[in-house]
């Protein structure tokens, strides 16, 4: 058995055994015998995702059990999990169900969101009437003056604290007067390394002087590498015992319990699912990821993640060129549509620095007890909603009771 068992990656021989995953995307080596393979696979019902007789891997979604059953097989050399790092619109607001009338119990001033990802475009939204974008950081290169040459960045800023003011309001973000600081460590194609991610971190890390109250990852980790995972669990944990919460997608790998994956997992962040929110009804945005029923709750809450409208981008703007800065030329369309679970992440990350304007001193276990309290069932699986949707009416009332009950106490 011990000699069946190098069989799998190393990977896989520490994931295998974790009693809460059901299936395992696999990449799967057989020898000559792929047809044979292929149909081996579909009698233990395993999902072929695709057969490639070049290389000779058939990629596949298989259960612990039946990978411990495959690697007896003389024609299956070699199992390993198949993982990647990447970046995972109505208007933000009426699609969580808050009407324009609707007043938010604050606008996040004072607090500042680090966001890694893909950089931030200096829109109009972001620029006017205050600056939001408190700093700039490339990992990639020396440049120090905002410019996404992707456009997620960008989008998502602006669901957490665009003005709105070219389109009068109609696209503000959720904290409008929060500000950000945008950690670049995403290339034009969405894609990053963990590595990466572990900088940012680090910058945010090595850098107080930022003064940032809330990180937000809004990307996914498809891995269950446990020594990937414990790199960033050192991180989340400090960030927590400093008190600032971290706020996490849940990932695009679809509703099915378990697939929540990466760093998602951690008890350390809050991880945020995606639904679609109509005026007749709310059901999961189909590529969010089911997560875990446990002692853990994964995804924690869940918010809007279909058809959003938030800022567009030029992501052929490099804002230094030779040494000299570039201003931006006017954009042909101001805003453009989005789906998927970063925009969730955004939207609680916007919430938490509205209950971080109001209440600054609490701990990130106090935010998520918060958030929990103000979270509405909204009749969906429990791995699908984790404790529901915030209600706005719920967190306004929360906190107002909880900054009398400070008064009083004062006095």
């Amino acid at each position: 058995m011990i000699f069946l068992k190098n069989k799998l990656s190393w990977e896989l021989k520490n994931t295998i055994n974790e009693t809460y995953l059901k299936n395992l995307r696999v990449l799967i080596e057989f020898s000559n015998l792929g047809e044979t393979a292929e149909k081996k696979l579909r009698s233990m019902g395993c999902t072929i995702f695709y057969r490639n007789d070049f290389i000779k891997v058939i990629s596949a979604e298989v259960s612990p059990k039946n990978i411990n059953r495959l690697i007896e097989l003389p024609y299956i050399k070699y199992i390993s999990l198949d993982k990647h790092c990447y970046l995972c619109g109505s208007n933000i607001l009426s699609s969580n169900g808050v009407s324009s009338s609707t007043k938010l119990p604050g606008t996040g001033k004072g607090v500042t969101i680090g966001i890694i990802d893909s950089g931030v475009y200096p829109h109009t939204d972001l620029k006017k009437p205050t600056n939001k974008i408190k700093n700039f950081i490339d990992l990639y290169s020396e440049i120090t003056e905002p410019y996404d040459n992707n456009g997620h960045g960008t989008f998502i800023s602006g669901v957490i604290c665009g003005s709105g003011i070219t389109k009068s309001g109609m696209y503000k973000g959720i904290a409008i007067d929060s500000s950000i600081v945008m950690i670049k460590a995403f290339d034009s194609l969405g894609k990053s390394y963990c590595s990466d991610l572990l900088q940012g971190l680090d910058y945010i890390k090595n850098n107080p002087e930022l003064e940032i109250n809330i990180v937000l990852l809004p990307c996914e980790l498809n891995s269950y590498d446990k020594f990937l995972l414990s790199l960033f669990d050192k991180y989340f944990q400090f960030f927590n015992d400093i008190n600032i919460p971290i706020i996490v997608s849940a990932g695009h790998n679809g509703n099915v319990e378990g697939k929540i994956s990466g760093f998602a997992l951690l008890n350390n962040c809050i991880t945020v699912g995606g639904i679609i929110d109509s005026r007749y009804e709310k059901k999961p945005y189909k590529y969010s990821s089911g997560g875990i029923v446990t002692k853990i709750i994964k995804p924690n809450f869940v918010a809007a993640a279909s058809n959003i409208v938030s800022l567009n981008c030029d992501s052929s703007y490099i804002s230094i060129r030779n040494g000299s800065k570039v201003y931006p030329r006017k954009l042909q369309e101001q805003y453009t549509t989005y789906s998927g679970t970063s925009i969730s992440a955004a939207y609680i990350a916007g919430i938490c620095a509205i209950i971080l304007e109001i209440i600054p001193e609490l701990k990130p276990v106090d935010v998520h007890a918060i958030l929990k309290f103000c979270s509405e069932n909204i009749g969906l699986p429990k791995h699908l909603q984790g404790y529901g949707q915030v209600s706005i009416s719920k967190l306004h009332d929360k906190l107002d009771r909880i900054n009398k009950e400070s008064k009083r106490k004062k006095y």
